[in-house]
């Protein structure tokens, strides 16, 4: 959840301004694997609830197959650093 305040909380943003910085937002959070999921504002600040690819993955039950297996590998490595 991210909350953005506009400069000394100015009264500015309307609907058409709030559809234009949920567009800008949307077009750099492509570049950043960022989807935004609820986009709400007010005059003075807008609320934006996204999920990262970090959020989607981590939420994926094979990723926790994956990070549990990688864990226990690295734990025995670092507990015997010289066993092959």
């Amino acid at each position: 959840h991210l909350v953005l305040v506009v400069k000394y909380r100015r009264e500015v943003i309307n609907d058409e301004i709030s559809v234009r910085l949920k567009d800008i937002f949307e077009r750099i959070g492509e570049a950043y694997n960022i989807k935004v999921t609820e986009w709400n504002h007010d005059i003075d600040h807008v609320h934006v609830l996204y999920l990262t690819f970090l959020i989607r993955l981590y939420s994926n039950p094979y990723f926790h197959q994956v990070f549990l297996q990688r864990n226990q590998h690295n734990n025995s490595i670092i507990q015997n650093p010289f066993a092959m």
